[in-house]
């Protein structure tokens, strides 16, 4: 359940942990793969999800409503304080963006069913659906207690950001940064946000594309091409209609492959008891541990508070959610779609995380992972040789677990191309061009749409031609920006008296200390505890060739740590799970942006800036229902502004 901010980061350290030293040789044995290659059935399979998207684009580009655009109270109250922060408003034209808002926030009158349903499908990606199957089969079902994560995400993001986002019926989430600090620190913002999109459009690209190429024989240059096109012209013909509903779809694919990967596992191992049988001898169904040790890999109190403040940054303050909450009719809509988003991500992680145990029971007594028989490279591997091997025969079914990855995929490059533009759009040509018209506003958003994703393709490239190096560097990056960039939202919401001096300290020192922590662990990689596995109910198994684990009785194999532990403090200091990286970057920018804060602001007195009230989270709504009630009763309405005076430098 991992957001693709944390679930990419979260693969590369598996990477490190879970490959073998040069020295090491795995079992070798003989292996069956290549008896299977995909049928005209499984490429017809695979070309009707991408066909379907495109029609789905093509209908939306065809079909929409005039859009809702913000009432002129609420332009008024954005223009009141850029003016009483002596900011010029770098969108001019804002009183007639129908087209533009249709194409970037659906018009604002989208159902909250869709877009929850999109919301899931934008978050579950196709390394999740690779990785948390892999998660289980390695460590066991503990991770399922990060379930809990989805509610402490599901209950801030509810709480304390989409009220605020709502009431200002901004498109791009970095212009808060500049309502409530300054231009520079939006313009940090939007570097830090599209460089987090950029890169996991990229990768959502590359990753299911050098699946495909290994199950397929698809060489990988085309399969980005045709799925990277197929995406950037929906999208842009599309916009974010497109997007919403082709994730709906998409969502469907991926549910329905996962079903089918689980019911034909559970026929053939007999039961679902028999698998968790299964899974209690091979030590998987231990899932409490209370030990508050941040060092262990998996705890409760990690895989709840450390993955629930990971993924926050994408769920709160990513530009593809502060979309999706604009495009609901009303905020009470944006909250279902948020709040009915949390059964349908439990429901899609637990079939993942099922998946996984129904792919290690089947494999119980002959393990094919990087510790056992080694016939895989890496054990987020496993569900695509489990597809291969047990079920290649059945005509259609390895071309349908293509398509979720694909579907997995698409949703995840169709989101940051869409969020890519309307970030761009806002960001840097309305600041360029403030007298844009709408019409212009709206083709140049398909411009930087189709710009994006083509950015995106290229990249997918230089990714895979450069190799491992760039993929680690890249999956250390995004994995380490988000809780900076959510410190700085939460330090302007959270503290009356935060100031732009005191959000540029705090951002450093955040992006700092997640940046040192996660680039000391790849130095001095913690090691990784996997669980038990079985090899003696392989057929020609040989224990003279077990090298890399140690052999308990017959057949039965205890990994040993990849690494030996340092006794230095540093070295033990970066042992700390990379689950806690989130919640570490967020209190460290929070805690010294506040401090830097008090600071400039004693230092400079005389410095006055002026907060509107409805940019902090104590803002009450019931003051502007007595305000518009009161107006509504005078022939000429006052209006009437809630400002609050601080002292500021910057």
């Amino acid at each position: 359940m991992l957001t693709k901010l944390n679930k990419l980061n979260y693969l590369n350290r598996n990477l490190s942990i879970l490959s073998l030293s040069p020295k090491q040789q795995p079992i070798k044995m003989s292996t069956t793969s290549s008896q299977f290659t995909l049928s005209i059935v499984d490429y017809l399979v695979f070309a009707i999800v991408l066909v379907a998207s495109s029609v789905i684009g093509i209908y939306f580009a065809r079909k929409g409503k005039p859009a809702s655009s913000p009432s002129s109270k609420e332009k008024n109250e954005r223009l009141n304080i850029l003016s009483k922060q002596g900011t010029k408003d770098t969108n001019e034209n804002g009183d007639n963006q129908k087209e533009t808002d249709e194409y970037l926030v659906g018009g604002r009158n989208m159902h909250w069913f869709p877009l929850s349903i999109s919301f899931m499908a934008t978050y579950i990606s196709a390394s999740s659906l690779l990785g948390i199957p892999a998660e289980i089969y390695t460590y066991g079902f503990q991770y399922i207690v990060s379930c809990g994560a989805l509610f402490v995400s599901t209950f801030f993001t509810w709480y304390i950001f989409i009220p605020i986002f709502y009431r200002l019926k901004i498109v791009c989430a970095n212009e808060y940064l500049e309502l409530r600090f300054s231009r520079g620190v939006r313009n940090i913002g939007c570097i830090i946000m599209s460089i987090y999109m950029l890169i996991s459009l990229s990768i959502g690209l590359y990753g299911p594309a050098l699946a495909f190429e290994a199950v397929g024989g698809v060489p990988l240059y085309v399969s980005i091409t045709v799925t990277g096109l197929v995406c950037i012209f929906y999208t842009t013909i599309g916009g974010i209609k497109a997007v919403v509903w082709t994730d709906c779809f998409q969502a469907f694919v991926m549910i329905a492959g996962l079903l089918v990967v689980i019911i034909i596992g559970v026929e053939e191992v007999g039961s679902i008891g028999k698998i968790f049988e299964k899974a209690q001898q091979g030590e998987r169904i231990h899932i409490l541990n209370f030990d508050p040790d941040p060092r262990i890999r998996n705890t409760f109190w990690s895989l709840i508070f450390g993955v629930g403040f990971t993924i926050l940054p994408a769920w709160a303050v990513g530009q593809q959610s502060v979309q999706r909450f604009q495009a609901a009719k009303s905020m009470k809509e944006a909250r279902l779609a948020l709040l009915w988003n949390f059964p349908s991500m439990l429901f899609i992680s637990l079939l993942a995380m099922l998946a996984g145990l129904v792919i290690y029971a089947v494999n119980a007594d002959c393990d094919v992972g990087v510790y056992g028989l080694h016939l895989v490279d890496r054990n987020d591997q496993v569900l695509p040789y489990f597809i291969m091997q047990k079920l290649g025969h059945l005509t259609g079914i390895p071309g349908l677990f293509m398509a979720v990855l694909f579907s997995s995929a698409l949703s995840t490059v169709s989101s940051s191309i869409n969020g890519l533009s309307a970030l761009l759009l806002e960001d840097f040509i309305r600041k360029i061009r403030p007298n844009i018209t709408d019409t212009n506003a709206k083709k140049m958003s398909m411009l930087l749409a189709f710009s994006s994703g083509l950015c995106g393709i290229g990249l997918s490239f230089l990714i895979s031609n450069l190799g491992n190096l760039v993929s680690q560097i890249s999956f250390t990056v995004i994995g380490t920006l988000g809780s900076p960039y959510l410190g700085m939202f939460t330090l302007g919401m959270m503290n009356p008296w935060s100031n732009t001096k005191g959000a540029y300290t705090g951002f450093l020192f955040g992006l700092g200390t997640t940046l040192w922590l996660a680039i000391g662990a790849i130095f001095n990689p913690p090691n990784a505890y996997p669980k038990v596995v079985h090899v003696d109910g392989c057929a020609g198994f040989n224990s003279t060739n077990v090298t890399n684990t140690i052999l308990h009785g017959s057949g039965i194999i205890r990994p040993t740590d990849q690494y030996v532990p340092s006794s230095s403090s540093l070295a033990s200091f970066y042992s700390i799970s990379y689950l806690w990286y989130g919640l570490i970057g967020l209190t460290v920018t929070i805690l010294f942006g506040s401090v830097a804060s008090a600071i400039f602001k004693r230092i400079s007195p005389n410095n006055e800036v002026y907060v509107d009230e409805k940019l902090l989270f104590i803002y009450k709504e019931t003051e502007d229902k007595k305000i518009t009630k009161r107006d509504e009763e005078r022939e000429d309405p006052v209006e009437e502004n809630h400002f609050t005076v601080l002292q500021e430098i910057g």
